[in-house]
């Protein structure tokens, strides 16, 4: 084999070495799935039932309106 050759099949695993880097951190980089929604069972507990460990989101709406209330209490 000569000198071209071996350069050849070196450039060219070089490029596939890239694409397939680039597919891989793509992918890494994508959309998160969310997790499939717990289905509800007939008859189960409430310790049978599992919250998210960052525990529920709650609007901020009740404490904007307790503020929206107290300034029209002091502002009239």
């Amino acid at each position: 084999m000569n000198l071209t050759v071996l350069l050849a099949i070196a450039g060219g695993l070089v490029l596939v070495a890239v694409l397939i880097h680039g597919l891989w951190t793509a992918r890494k980089a994508g959309p998160r799935r969310a997790a499939p929604p717990i289905e509800p069972t007939l008859g189960g507990s409430a310790a049978d039932r599992t919250e998210p460990a960052w525990g529920r989101r709650r609007p901020p709406w009740p404490s904007l309106c307790r503020a929206g209330q107290q300034l029209r209490a002091q502002h009239g």
